[in-house]
C-alpha cells in the first residue's frame, strides 16, 4: 500500500496532508516489527520485513530509502542504499 502512496506522491495525485497521514499509518504499521525484538512475533515480523527490502524483491531504491528516511522502517533494513 505504501508503495503506492509513494507512486501517487511523485505523480502529484496526493499532496503533502495526505502524505503525512500514509506516513503516521506506515509508522503504525511497522512500529512492533522495525527493530530486532526479544519478542518471538515481532522477532519474526522484523525478519520478515528485512527480506521484503532486499533489492531483489523488486522495490525500488528510492522507495526503500523513503521508508526509512521518514521513519517507517529502520535504516538497518536498506543498509545497503543508505
Amino acid at each position: 500500500m505504501l508503495n503506492f502512496v509513494y507512486e501517487d506522491l511523485n505523480r502529484g495525485i496526493i499532496g503533502k496532508k495526505e502524505l503525512k497521514h500514509w506516513i503516521l499509518m506506515g509508522k503504525y504499521w511497522f512500529q512492533n516489527i522495525k527493530t530486532e525484538s526479544t519478542d518471538s512475533d515481532f522477532n519474526l515480523g522484523h525478519e520478515i520485513l528485512k527480506k521484503l527490502m532486499l533489492p531483489q524483491e523488486g522495490y525500488s531504491d528510492d522507495f526503500r530509502k523513503w521508508l526509512a528516511l521518514n521513519d517507517i522502517i529502520d535504516r538497518d533494513l536498506v543498509v545497503d542504499i543508505i
